[in-house]
């Protein structure tokens, strides 16, 4: 028997507005049969549109709270990281004002000279690569080029202290203190990014260990007089460290075994030297 079905939609006795909450309601379904009445069916209302928008509110919300949190995570994370690689470089920099604070009667010029502000910007991106002792993983190339500016610059500040004529016993130690910072941390750096054993901290440790045998044995408290093999050794020793960190991994522990080497002559002849003289050996001051 052939049916034509017909879908209409009646309002209800109110003019109320359709929403997604009825959605569907009233609807009426008219089928019109041959030799019969119209046959009416009532649809009660289905909420699926509703319920859809609450699932994806929901969803929405969801998310955003995930958004947050992370961020929240990220921002503790990154901020901890922040400060921490911001800490060795503000104790380096407590450590050197203090020693040009104690220092600085020791230069008997009126002028702090433009040397001596040469050494203290050594001091500073000395200070800045200490940083990086908590970097992860350790950035080598920044590193290297940071210690290669601090090279550079080392051969300034005592030509200039000579030109200007402000030479001075502080500016001479605020120089090989610096020398001795930058070996300290250049072979930090190759230890804790595994260029080389933590035999390479030697590199580094040489210095202060002869200002603590100073304390125990008084004439390796004592000036010793100005020497070029000790400049060169500490500038090879420097170079091998830098190189050690552009380098590839196989030539980085040769250069720092080739600078260990270097420093352990240079102090092994002073070292000698002093005992030689013993008691007799003239100055105060740490080599």
């Amino acid at each position: 028997m052939d049916r034509h079905v017909r879908h209409t939609v009646r309002s209800g006795p109110s003019t109320e507005a359709v929403t997604s909450e009825t959605i569907g309601s009233r609807v009426g379904i008219e089928v019109m049969q041959e030799g019969r009445s119209p046959v009416t069916t009532s649809i009660s209302p289905v909420r699926t549109t509703g319920t859809a928008h609450g699932q994806r509110d929901s969803n929405a919300f969801t998310d955003l709270s995930r958004a947050v949190k992370e961020a929240g995570l990220l921002r503790r994370r990154y901020g901890y990281y922040w400060t921490k690689l911001a800490a060795v470089p503000v104790v380096f920099a407590v450590a050197i004002a203090l020693f040009v604070w104690v220092g600085l009667p020791a230069h008997l010029h009126s002028s702090f000279g433009l040397a001596n502000s040469v050494t203290l910007v050594r001091a500073g991106l000395t200070a800045a690569l200490g940083g990086l002792l908590l970097a992860d993983p350790v950035p080598l190339d920044s590193a290297s080029i940071y210690g290669g500016i601090v090279l550079l610059l080392d051969g300034i500040d005592g030509h200039l202290a000579r030109r200007s004529g402000l030479a001075s016993a502080f500016g001479a130690r605020f120089d090989m203190e610096i020398d001795a910072l930058l070996l300290l941390v250049l072979s930090a750096l190759a230890a804790v990014a595994g260029l080389a054993g933590w035999w390479v901290l030697n590199v580094g440790l040489l210095r202060y260990a002869w200002i603590l045998g100073g304390m125990v044995w008084p004439p390796l408290a004592r000036d010793l007089p100005p020497s070029f093999r000790r400049r060169l050794a500490c500038a090879a020793a420097v170079t091998c460290l830098i190189g050690a960190l552009a380098a590839p991994a196989w030539l980085s522990s040769m250069l720092c075994a080739a600078a260990l080497a270097t420093l352990m002559y240079s102090f092994g002849a002073d070292l000698l030297r002093v005992v030689r003289a013993g008691d007799n050996f003239l100055g105060r001051c740490n080599p």
